[in-house]
């Protein structure tokens, strides 16, 4: 079996030459076809631009415990993913990660109490949905889970026109 390619029969020398442009030249990238596969080679005959992607960003524990002991003290996630440099998905992803409970965007703990009262005393959910800035299925998940019993939604007036 033969193999064949843009990787097949290289020198080491070669190979480490095409990683140290990689590592000294972050910004572009060699492509193979262009290059000359020759140890005195000085450098490759054409440079195509790297298209920038998404930085992979990983965190270290100690910034991770920081992360996961802010969502704790209940600071909103995309507060934490710009305040960390990543992702919201990326602070989720940790939260699950380390078994934390999940909690409803924007409504900590003194919302939900407040929403509970607020609803009890006889608030719409339309109505706390637009106090807390979420929305009605939010204030509605986020009171079932307080162990508030919803009342019926009103009958819809239905006319025959």
């Amino acid at each position: 079996m033969e193999v064949t390619g843009q990787l097949s029969n290289q020198s080491v020398a070669t190979r480490l030459k095409r990683i140290h442009r990689w590592f000294t030249h972050p910004d572009q990238v060699v492509h193979p076809h262009h290059e000359q596969d020759y140890p005195d080679s000085t450098g490759p005959s054409q440079v195509v631009p790297r298209t920038p992607g998404r930085a992979i960003r990983r965190l270290q524990a100690t910034k991770v415990e920081e992360l996961l002991q802010g969502y704790l003290d209940g600071v909103p996630v995309h507060e934490l993913a710009t305040r960390f440099d990543v992702n919201p998905s990326t602070v989720q992803k940790h939260v699950r990660g380390n078994g934390l409970p999940l909690r409803y965007p924007r409504l900590g703990p003194a919302d939900i109490e407040e929403a509970s009262n607020l609803y009890v005393s006889g608030s719409s959910l339309a109505t706390l949905a637009n106090h807390f800035g979420v929305g009605k299925d939010a204030i509605a998940r986020a009171l079932r889970k307080a162990g508030v019993t919803l009342r019926p939604r009103p009958a819809s007036i239905v006319t025959n026109s």
